[in-house]
């Protein structure tokens, strides 16, 4: 949804929008959120769970979906996050949208490096899981 253009309902507005939206019964606190029919998941630590038991994400026993789960380690889903709200969690993030500008892009080309090797590692997992080669 946010990656969509605003003229197809993406974008930021569209983020807020279903956070206020009075329809969903249980918002998200705040982005990133799954939303999956009925279901809104919100923030990282529970979609990741939400998402592994389904076909295919964690593989196949106790091992693989442990391993699966801890793809998105704390620090790595904190700097995330940090890369919108990288001054203060307490500003909103027009107010602090050059900064996180900046951060986000150190966070590019630094340290998502690493985390992708291990993503793609799962993803050759992901592919030998499904007997696919």
């Amino acid at each position: 949804m946010a990656r969509l253009p605003e003229k197809k309902g993406g974008g930021e507005s569209a983020l807020s929008d279903r956070l206020d939206d009075p329809e969903i019964i249980r918002p998200s606190f705040a982005p990133p959120f799954l939303i999956d029919g009925d279901i809104v998941v919100g923030q990282t630590a529970a979609i990741r769970p939400y998402l592994g038991p389904r076909p295919g994400p964690a593989g196949a026993g106790e091992a693989d979906g442990l391993w699966t789960h801890q793809l998105q380690p704390t620090d790595v889903a904190a700097e995330a996050h940090a890369t919108h709200r990288p001054i203060s969690t307490g500003a909103y993030y027009e107010d602090q949208r050059d900064a996180a500008m900046q951060r986000a892009r150190a966070f590019r080309e630094k340290r998502i490096r690493r985390t992708c090797g291990i993503v793609g590692r799962h993803q050759a997992l992901d592919t030998i899981w499904r007997g696919k080669k």
